[in-house]
């Protein structure tokens, strides 16, 4: 179905508009994400087997392996470049600061962690797909405080299956797909003796297990968070309600009407 009648539809449906009448209006007519992501694009070049993609105000250019599909960073362009748009992770209450230490939880082609580096201390990029991996080393060889980690993340220590299919690539409990590392924000922390002040997560559907497994830390640390809650296995009261018993003193601001009726896009939690 047509994304504008979609979000007629489920606005009827739920008697909202996702947060903001205003915001709402940009979603419902804003055009195609390959449209709106060009006028931030300066140009695309190839060199090898990659597509190196210059951004406008960013000096670094992203490099994506030709075989993964322009229209998925397209969509990202436009998601992240555009304030209103309702997968966008900052909002004024979840904005990235200059000491954070911020885990990008399925960083895909690294466009998150190349719009916010310079505003924080230090960007964990956790992504367990091969394909994005190479590209994230080239975009980021010369960025000092992007660490590239090739695990996913949940709330298990070990390997597990793993989907690939590009931007959509997910987590399995099928032990005949391809396998990747898993691990734990508990675990990591520990591990590395770091703390975590803001999660940023697009993990296709896997979003509650990767809060699971950072209980310990959320509790001590209380960082920002900014989580899509729009793929079917979420249910963002469960994930709102898990986040409120471990630290009462969370607000929260739920945004954005998804394609399935009763999922909003996003979910951003704080502490003032």
């Amino acid at each position: 179905m047509n994304r504008r009648l979609v979000i007629l539809q489920n606005t009827l449906l739920e008697l909202t508009f996702g947060g903001n009448m205003y915001h709402w209006f940009l979603n419902l007519l804003s055009p195609k994400c390959d449209a709106l992501s060009k006028t931030v694009i300066i140009k695309i070049e190839k060199s090898e087997n990659y597509n190196i993609i210059h951004l406008k105000g960013i000096t670094t250019p992203i490099y994506l392996l030709e075989n993964i599909s322009l229209h998925s960073i397209y969509q990202v362009i436009a998601e992240q470049f555009f304030y209103w748009h309702w997968h966008n992770y900052q909002i004024p209450q979840t904005l990235v600061r200059k000491d954070d230490i911020v885990f990008d939880c399925g960083s895909a082609e690294g466009i998150f962690p190349l719009l916010i580096h310079n505003n924080c201390k230090k960007v964990y990029a956790f992504e367990p797909l091969i394909d994005y991996q190479k590209g994230l080393k080239k975009t980021f060889s010369n960025i000092d405080n992007v660490y590239l980690v090739n695990e996913a993340l949940g709330n298990m220590v070990g390997s597990i299956g793993f989907v690939q299919s590009g931007i959509q690539s997910s987590i399995s409990k099928d032990i005949s797909e391809n396998s990747v590392s898993i691990n734990t924000i508990d675990n990591f922390c520990n591990l590395n003796s770091c703390e975590v002040n803001y999660i940023k997560a697009d993990i296709e559907g896997y979003e509650i297990e990767l809060i699971k497994g950072a209980k310990e830390s959320i509790k001590k640390f209380k960082p920002k968070i900014a989580i899509t809650v729009y793929h079917k296995e979420n249910n963002y009261l469960e994930i709102k309600s898990f986040l409120k018993n471990i630290v009462p003193e969370y607000n929260f601001k739920i945004k954005g009407i998804s394609d399935l009726k009763n999922h909003p896009v996003m979910l951003h939690a704080w502490v003032e």
